[in-house]
């Protein structure tokens, strides 16, 4: 992004989207209630205490990833923060794919899609229309289910990203985001020579066929 452009839309929220938001940002949510039934609260405790106690911020992080169906993302930011506090997934919990965010870069700006384990799914189309899906359908579960099952096989292949996270692609550009409790997995590259790879055309055929159905799914409900 030119540091003189305004970010656009998708780039004001990519930091939802990917997980990766700043721990103040995920606090300022907490809407004050004072319940611990939110992870907003944790959250927002969490930050209070970052700097001077963090085993009770680790405390307040942990108990996010146990609350009952805790949404996907929400899970993933309470490993982000952990992760900055020093605390390592378990083998078995480290690997999985939450999550996979597929950007490309196009003439009027990025399409991207997006899909978590708790069925939820997102769409961000170049020209800047937005699709929430957050509805469980049996079609939509098979189809979410798929594009991360091809997640997992690209995250058991790579390691996470430990630079500073690359910015959205440019025009022809592609670029793959494996979210995992251990970091971001990253793929990326020319759009033609992700396509010819086998893993980079197995995200592209699952991200192609979950787009199409978010868009069929919301015309119907239209």
């Amino acid at each position: 992004m030119n540091p003189t452009t305004p970010p656009s839309p998708y780039e004001q929220l990519r930091g939802s989207i990917l997980a990766s938001e700043t721990l103040e940002k995920a606090a300022s949510y907490d809407k004050g209630e004072d319940d611990p039934a939110s992870p907003w609260f944790h959250f927002a405790a969490a930050q209070r205490v970052a700097s001077t106690d963090k085993a009770e911020a680790e405390q307040h992080l942990r108990h996010i990833l146990t609350m009952p169906q805790v949404e996907s993302r929400t899970y993933l930011q309470a490993w982000h923060y952990l992760r900055a506090l020093g605390v390592t997934p378990d083998e078995e919990t480290r690997r999985r794919a939450i999550g996979m965010v597929v950007e490309v870069g196009l003439e009027m700006g990025v399409d991207s899609v997006a899909a978590y384990q708790d069925h939820s799914a997102r769409y961000f189309n170049q020209a800047g229309s937005v699709i929430i899906w957050d509805t469980e359908t049996p079609e939509m579960n098979e189809l979410i289910d798929i594009f991360l099952d091809v997640a997992q096989q690209v995250g058991d292949n790579t390691q996470p990203w430990d630079e500073a996270h690359p910015d959205p692609p440019s025009q022809g550009m592609m670029l793959i985001n494996i979210l995992t409790p251990a970091g971001i997995h990253i793929g990326m590259g020319p759009m033609n020579a992700m396509q010819n790879d086998p893993m980079g055309k197995a995200v592209t055929q699952t991200a192609l066929a979950l787009m199409q159905s978010l868009i069929q799914a919301t015309e119907k409900s239209a």
